[in-house]
């Protein structure tokens, strides 16, 4: 009788690409990235549902530290494994003072890199995308990039950089300089694997994924991310095993983050109320 099903070795290879797929999932790790406040339940649930890591808006592209991310920081750790932070930087100003303002402002609540859980991440991430927000004088762009990198570096930070060849390049015409750092690069295939990479920048090999983008995951507007397992950057130094206390313990840290939050927040009704009389 003639054979109308698949072939034995058909079936067989399609197992064996199964079987693979399914192992480099296995060995891999899965996070969000946000630039909005969530919150300790919410990050319980991402957790439940697979993700393992954060990485948290700590500068906006307007200039100014992310008054959300200091809180977001905190919630993160009651769930994750990792927390990093992204910068996005405003273009082109003075880039050592943005560090500094980040970083200063971090501090106001007890949250330094390296530190003590909860008040630490692992590492600060640069964002460079978006070209229309940028210089268009190509050199003047990587003057600054260049800046922000020696800045970050001489505050003891680990740095690692976001971006696409789509975003890349119309910013620092293909500057090759920011190569030896770790790349988070996005492609939003749907596919959490390196598969797609295509060098640029200097880059040959990436460090991190974004795949898919604007996802909503447990009520919280999430980028969702992927690396291999045990290849996350600067695996070395994310002990956060830290034995110097800033300035108060964990628990003070907490408190003194809630307290400044609230402060904010009437602050900002405050506000509201007196341009309500204008």
């Amino acid at each position: 009788n003639r054979r109308t099903g698949p072939q034995p070795h058909t079936m067989r290879s399609a197992s064996v690409v199964l079987l693979l797929s399914l192992v480099a999932y296995t060995l891999a790790t899965s996070g969000v990235d946000v630039s909005s406040a969530v919150y300790e339940n919410v990050w319980s649930c991402l957790k439940t549902n697979g993700f393992h890591y954060g990485i948290i808006r700590a500068f906006q592209s307007t200039g100014h530290p992310d008054t959300t991310g200091v809180h977001t920081i905190y919630n993160a750790w009651s769930a994750m494994d990792d927390v990093d932070i992204y910068m996005f930087p405003r273009c082109c100003s003075s880039p050592a003072s943005q560090v500094d303002d980040m970083l200063n402002y971090l501090a106001q609540y007890n949250i330094h890199s390296p530190g003590t859980k909860p008040g630490t991440y692992g590492m600060v991430w640069l964002d460079i995308e978006a070209p229309s927000l940028w210089s268009g004088d190509k050199n003047e762009n990587v003057n600054f990039i260049s800046g922000l990198i020696s800045a970050l570096q001489a505050k003891g930070q680990k740095i690692g950089v976001y971006s696409s060849a789509s975003q890349w390049e119309p910013i620092t015409g293909g500057w090759t300089g920011a190569s030896h750092l770790p790349l988070w690069y996005a492609h939003y295939d749907d596919n959490p694997s390196f598969s797609d990479f295509r060098g640029f920048g200097g880059w040959s090999h990436p460090a991190m994924k974004q795949f898919r983008g604007d996802a909503s995951v447990c009520g919280a507007d999430v980028d969702e991310n992927w690396y291999p397992s045990g290849q996350l950057p600067y695996a070395e130094f994310r002990t956060y095993n830290h034995t110097v206390q800033r300035h108060h313990d964990d628990k003070h840290g907490r408190l003194e983050s809630l307290r400044r939050f609230r402060e904010e927040r009437r602050q900002h009704k405050a506000d509201k109320a007196d341009k309500a009389q204008l």
